[in-house]
């Protein structure tokens, strides 16, 4: 995800529009912490997962479906 991504994001959410300019470092510094943050989670949620099954629990789940079934919490 770049700049122009986060940007366009926000112009969908209707959270910045074109002109306002000066909050956009703002905003792009923000959606930034926001996905270093989801990252960090999803990465425990596949150390967990893995964890189970060196434990020899088979979830019958992938690592995409654990991470996937975060937004259903």
């Amino acid at each position: 995800m770049n700049s122009a991504d986060i940007l366009r994001m926000a112009q969908e959410a209707d959270v910045w529009v074109a002109g306002q300019e000066p909050y956009q470092t703002q905003l792009v510094r923000f959606a930034e912490l926001v996905a270093k943050a989801e990252r960090e989670a999803c990465a425990k949620v596949c150390e967990e997962h893995a964890a189970d099954i060196r434990r020899g629990h088979d979830l019958g789940i992938s690592y995409a479906d654990v991470v996937r079934l975060r937004s259903n919490a």
